[in-house]
């Protein structure tokens, strides 16, 4: 998800990027780390805990990016798979 929201939002530790998360706290722990967003000074990431969902949606400005998970694959093809096959990407 960091490195698809890099590709299409620019850098992703930019102090104008805004990013919510919403899934088990691992990928919130992922996100932040490699962000380094915080939840407060200043306030640019939001966490939800979720067993159902696993989503992020990045913003900045107007621009908006959704990156959902489609699947979770096995761990010994993950790797060989194309990101249009891992998550649903939809830019605004």
């Amino acid at each position: 998800m960091a490195l698809i929201a890099d590709e299409k939002m620019g850098h992703i530790t930019r102090d104008d990027l805004y990013i919510s998360v919403e899934g088990p706290p691992c990928l919130g722990d992922v996100l932040q780390g490699l962000t380094h967003a915080r939840i407060a000074n200043p306030p640019r990431f939001t966490f939800y805990k979720s067993s159902k969902k696993m989503e992020s949606v990045w913003s900045k400005g107007k621009e908006k990016l959704v990156i959902k998970t489609l699947c979770v694959p096995d761990k010994d093809i993950f790797l060989n798979m194309k990101d249009e096959d891992l998550f649903d990407i939809e830019q605004v």
